[in-house]
């Protein structure tokens, strides 16, 4: 049975010596700023580091994206540069994208006379980001702001250069499997946050998503996202055969199961429940069996855990132990029991009727060019006049449109068209173990489709960048499954040819 994530093979080698430095200096920074070190040149010299490390190996820089983001997300992802009183707006992320980008084109195009794949969506992902960079400028000549606008312009399209690193960067099976044990591991670096939150009876870095109703997250919204592509990624997997983490591997997925629930966001249960059911559908028919038991035996032992840890804090709780507060469950069951959002007792779920019948308003007076990027809109919400901008409607296509217009809609549309047929039209040749990677990737991208319909998913890099992330996974999962078929028959034809010459 293969294991793609075998550490009994890890070997200090000079790529994983590479990683190790680089992810140091970028924790480095991170911690920084967390901390708040105000020291210009200590953050400089860090990034000149991170530049001269990734310089050697353009894939680190992919890995250590993914586990940054994963790990300390906003903080990674949307911390601004300041230097000598002045904050620009270029983030850690920011740098090592483009140092990846840099070192990938000088020593591939530069060094290797390498062509740039664009990819089976290259096309009408270029004819959507010039609608976009459209939209950037018609906002900004009818009012727009020219800081949210080129942020918008940024958030819709530049980070789409994910998407063309992955495709670019990833040429072999290793590469994949290198890749995608750097997620997982760090999926398990992001359990830790729901066990730091049960301990404090609130999940670190929770203030940004406060919830509309009683209790508390123990765990982020955007930690436990991760985590969702994580189970998705572990389940196809697991389905044909591959135990990433041995005999651990169920029990990771319950804890993952666990820290999801106690992100109290229904959102993200709605998303993670379609897409097992999507996996379950395409998988091949041996594999149904296995998956619908396992999402059964999963979900059965996730909630007797989650129940069972209340009741020891019941316990610890008459001994004058806290750790969780004592009516979580009470909390979580009125979450669970909440799942409509669009009731009129949930405040959050009310405030998106608003917004979202606003914006068909505005989008009704600006139906083919959109009203462009960096404009807000005022409503009355019984009472209170809010001002929203338009790039946070909570619904990912709602903003794309009401933005970008039915043109620039469309264009959009066109780019997810085309991941579909691909996936239609090549489901059925999945086999092993990218083949599971194959369907572990669409159905998180799917995951991700769902979860934009209630959230800022297309608006926040700290998010959108895996939407590109697994895109690029499924493509390079696509092709080499389709270099595997080709490579079959021609394995075969050599073997007879020299059978018959002896």
């Amino acid at each position: 049975m293969e294991n793609i994530l075998d550490f009994k093979r890890f070997k200090l080698s000079r790529e994983n010596l590479v990683l190790g430095f680089t992810l140091l200096f970028s924790l480095l920074y991170v911690l920084g700023i967390i901390f708040g070190i105000q020291a210009e040149f200590f953050y400089l010299f860090l990034l000149i580091f991170m530049m001269l490390f990734i310089l050697q190996d353009y894939m680190v820089g992919l890995l250590v994206l993914i586990f940054m983001t994963m790990v300390f997300e906003r903080f990674f992802t949307l911390a601004p540069l300041e230097f000598f009183d002045a904050v620009y707006k270029i983030y850690p992320l920011d740098f090592v994208v483009i140092f990846s980008a840099v070192s990938f084109f000088l020593k591939e195009i530069v060094g290797n006379k390498r062509k740039i794949k664009l990819g089976y969506l290259g096309i009408p992902l270029l004819i959507f980001g010039g609608f976009c960079f459209f939209s950037m400028l018609y906002g900004l000549a009818t009012g727009g702001e020219f800081e949210k606008a080129f942020s918008s312009f940024k958030n819709y399209f530049v980070y789409a250069i994910i998407y063309f690193l992955v495709i670019n960067f990833l040429r072999s099976k290793a590469d994949l499997y290198r890749l995608l044990k750097v997620f997982l591991v760090s999926s398990l670096a992001v359990l830790l946050f729901a066990f730091i939150g049960i301990i404090r009876g609130e999940g670190l870095w929770v203030d940004i998503t406060p919830l509309s109703t009683e209790g508390s997250r123990l765990i982020a919204p955007t930690h436990a996202f991760y985590l969702g592509i994580a189970v998705l990624f572990i389940l196809s997997l697991y389905a044909s055969g591959k135990k990433v983490f041995g005999r651990l591997t169920l029990p990771i997925l319950v804890l993952q199961g666990v820290a999801i629930l106690i992100s109290l966001s229904r959102h993200l249960w709605i998303a993670l429940a379609f897409a097992i059911f999507f996996l379950f559908l395409f998988v091949k028919r041996e594999q149904k069996k296995k998956l619908f038991k396992t999402s059964l035996i999963l979900l059965f032992v996730t909630v007797v855990v989650l129940v069972s840890v209340v009741w020891l804090q019941t316990l610890l709780h008459s001994a004058n132990i806290s750790i969780i507060p004592l009516n979580y469950l009470a909390n979580f069951s009125e979450r669970f029991t909440s799942i409509d959002i669009f009731s009129s007792d949930d405040p959050s779920g009310m405030w998106r009727v608003f917004v979202w019948r606003e914006s068909f308003e505005v989008l009704s007076q600006n139906i083919v060019t959109g009203t462009g990027f960096g404009k807000t809109i005022t409503f009355d919400f019984y009472g209170y006049p809010l001002i929203v901008e338009l790039r946070s409607l909570h619904n990912g296509f709602l903003g794309i449109a009401v933005q970008m217009g039915i043109l620039g809609f469309l264009s959009f549309v066109a780019v997810n068209v085309v991941a579909w047929y691909m996936f239609l039209k090549n489901f059925q040749k999945q086999a092993g173990t990218l083949g599971a990677i194959f369907m572990g990737a669409f159905s998180a991208y799917l995951y991700f489709l769902v979860c934009a319909n209630f959230g800022v998913y297309f608006e926040l890099n700290l998010l959108l960048i895996f939407f590109w992330l697994v895109l690029g996974i499924f493509e390079v999962a696509l092709r080499l499954m389709k270099e595997e078929a080709h490579k079959g028959p021609q394995i075969e034809l050599s073997k007879h040819i020299k059978k018959e010459v002896a």
